[in-house]
């Protein structure tokens, strides 16, 4: 079994990835555009831009921040060459937590293996997720601070989430809530709340038991919304 090894990094340091649809600029519907736009980043870019689940999907990613103006000063410099990108192959960007209109039937698989697992195990559920996300690393020198700062944030889950509200559309249907994402997500059997951990011995005993029951087969299988980075 790989070992895994906690993740340290300077602390406080912020990395996020911001996640965005790739839209028509005709019908502003989806469109697996992203293997062209992948080919044309520049290349003192490409560690800025990664594919996603779905070919409809492009991730944005900063490098090692230390401030929140350093963050958005960094994904700013990225998005912008990126709209040019986008607009060379009739497209642009959309940043949302899902397509207001966009059938899940008809987006593309990104060509990857872990995804094509990951489609495979999840099926019909795996092929309604079309989401976008926003994720916030923070950088922590301890493996068990990490772990209390996990359990603690748990707690404000909820205020995170209504202040990223953006998907009350679904499928052309206006749903009735404010994020329809997270009802998606609630589906996923991987994704949630991962529960009180305590330390990161705990952490690494529940990654165990996951993998020998065969649950996982790598960290990043779990899709909690708050977890420690691991090498």
């Amino acid at each position: 079994m790989t070992e895994i090894v906690f993740a340290r990094s300077r602390p406080l340091t912020l990395g996020v990835e911001l996640e965005f649809q790739i839209l028509d600029q005709r019908s502003l519907n989806l469109t697996a555009r992203a293997p062209r736009l992948l080919a044309r980043v520049p290349e003192p870019l490409r560690d800025r831009v990664a594919p996603e689940f779905m070919q409809s999907i492009l991730e944005i990613r900063t490098g090692v921040c230390d401030t929140v103006e350093e963050v958005a000063r960094d994904l700013r410099r990225t998005i912008v060459v990126m709209e040019e990108v986008a607009a060379a192959e009739d497209c642009l960007f959309y940043g949302a937590s899902l397509h207001p209109f966009a059938e899940p039937a008809r987006q593309r698989l990104s060509d990857s293996r872990r995804y094509r697992r990951i489609m495979e195990e999840l099926q019909y559920v795996g092929r309604q997720f079309i989401s976008q996300g926003l994720h916030i690393h923070v950088g922590v020198d301890d493996p068990d601070l990490a772990i209390h700062c996990c359990d603690v944030l748990q707690a404000y889950l909820p205020v995170f989430l209504g202040l990223s509200c953006s998907s009350p559309y679904f499928r052309g249907e206006d749903t009735g809530l404010c994020s329809y994402r997270t009802k998606l997500f609630e589906a996923l059997p991987l994704a949630g709340i991962s529960g009180y951990l305590g330390g990161w011995r705990a952490y690494l005993d529940e990654i165990r038991l996951l993998r020998e029951n065969q649950v996982i087969r790598e960290v990043k299988d779990l899709w909690w919304d708050v977890r420690p980075l691991s090498l």
